[in-house]
């Protein structure tokens, strides 16, 4: 699984060293308005997308199904911009949102065990 691999403090420790760089997040805000827009960071890791985000104006939802990502995301600065929740892309609340991103790794996340879950989180969660 996925996220036993990144649940272990040592991982976590070493995610930001072994995924520098801003090119990939650099893209894909590119595609965020300038607007403030509600944001649903789906795997959101050790919060750096996210907080990067909130800090650029949009009100950030960051998920994510490591706890140990989330307490790494949690110690960073600027945490408190960002809502946190511990648990998948199906935690998030019922309200929509104008984007929602998976940017990184966090699609890996969906290859095994997600079938069905993808219609029911566009249903439960329209963009």
């Amino acid at each position: 699984m996925a996220a036993e691999v990144i649940d272990h403090p040592r991982m976590v420790a070493l995610y930001d060293e072994f995924n520098a760089g801003t090119w990939d997040t650099d893209f894909y805000a590119g595609f965020m308005s300038k607007r403030p827009h509600r944001v649903a960071d789906v795997g959101c890791g050790t919060g750096s997308f996210a907080v990067r985000l909130a800090r650029a104006g949009h009100n950030v939802v960051g998920v994510d199904p490591s706890a140990e990502m989330l307490r790494f995301a949690r110690s960073r600065p600027g945490p408190e911009l960002v809502r946190w929740i511990d648990g998948d892309a199906t935690d998030l609340p019922d309200e929509a949102f104008d984007s929602a991103i998976m940017s990184g790794h966090a699609f890996q996340n969906l290859l095994t065990g997600c079938g069905p879950r993808a219609g029911q989180l566009r249903n439960q969660h329209p963009l």
